[in-house]
């Protein structure tokens, strides 16, 4: 039978001790790697808002300005690539889309959202590179649209591209949906 002296059995301590504190110290600075450092840039985070402002220009055309004020909600610097807005016809319905709403064949690709006719789409674009948002920075986008006096509702949407993630072909990103009322329709 062997039986180790003290000094070996505190060797033996020693050692396990410092191979615990090298695990620990290598464990946390893999953990602060991945959790400050890979993390922060790696899935960004935004907050898009709508907000609207209308003026009539004359008996016939009504200016609808859409601001989208999109907000780097995350920890790292976001890349901005696309931001697209569609305006869309709610209201009066034309003729097509009150036809398809009484087949109920109203519905689009998806079958929740009523194909509602487009008026017009913006989009603008940022060379690679060109587009950033600081952690917690906010900007805003201007877009210009011009309106018969006859449209009463419309329907914004609102789509910014992360560049970080793609479904195949398609980029993801945020987006954002309102109903907007123009309080200046039928003079």
């Amino acid at each position: 039978m062997f039986i180790a002296s003290l000094g070996d059995w505190n060797a033996v301590g020693d050692i396990a001790s410092n191979f615990a504190t090298a695990l620990a110290v290598i464990g946390g600075g893999l953990w602060a790697y991945w959790r400050f450092a890979r993390e922060r840039t790696r899935w960004p985070l935004a907050e898009v808002e709508l907000h609207f402002e209308e003026r009539r220009l004359d008996e016939e055309l009504i200016f609808l300005n859409v601001r989208v004020r999109v907000k780097n909600a995350g920890r790292g610097l976001m890349q901005l690539t696309r931001l697209r807005v569609d305006l869309r016809q709610v209201f009066p319905l034309d003729a097509e889309t009150s036809r398809r709403i009484s087949a109920e064949e109203q519905y689009g690709k998806n079958g929740v959202e009523t194909r509602w006719p487009l008026i017009k789409k913006h989009e603008r674009k940022w060379a690679s590179g060109k587009g950033e948002l600081e952690p917690g920075e906010t900007e805003e986008f201007r877009f210009d649209f011009f309106l018969g006096p006859t449209i009463e509702v419309v329907r914004v949407y609102a789509f910014l591209a992360n560049v970080k993630k793609k479904r195949g072909t398609r980029p993801l990103g945020w987006g954002q949906t309102e109903f907007h009322e123009i309080a200046l329709a039928n003079p």
